[in-house]
């Protein structure tokens, strides 16, 4: 009794800290970013990459947008030019880079939950 309920709050305490903290992405301020650098989104926002085709080019812009526009094609004005661009949204801390992987971001949480595990066992 006394090891599952060492366990449930251990794992209650590993879930708010999850969640407590609010997402990290990576940001461009253009599509022509060549070093995105890492940002906090606000409580509604996912991670984005925005793709627009210019040209016959593909271009490529990261940083959060509103859950409401993940996943979707979005107007946005563009030196006075109104542009189609589609956001791609991902969940995770850092998911929205080509370098990282979401298992790797969600790699802290899993550590912390193995630990919760392991910790119980000693009880």
């Amino acid at each position: 009794m006394r090891k599952e309920i060492l366990f449930s709050f251990l794992l209650l305490v590993l879930l708010q800290c999850h969640t407590a903290f609010s997402l990290q992405c990576y940001a461009c301020p253009n599509y022509l970013c060549t070093v995105p650098q890492a940002v906090t989104c606000m409580p509604n926002q996912l991670c984005a990459t925005k793709m627009k085709k210019s040209g016959g080019v593909n271009y490529k812009k990261l940083g959060c947008v509103n859950i409401t526009e993940c996943n979707k094609d979005v107007s946005e004005v563009e030196a006075g030019t109104t542009i189609s661009v589609h956001n791609k949204c991902c969940e995770g801390e850092l998911c929205n880079s080509a370098t990282i992987s979401a298992a790797i971001a969600r790699l802290p949480l899993i550590i912390g939950a193995v630990l919760v595990m392991w910790v119980t066992k000693l009880f």
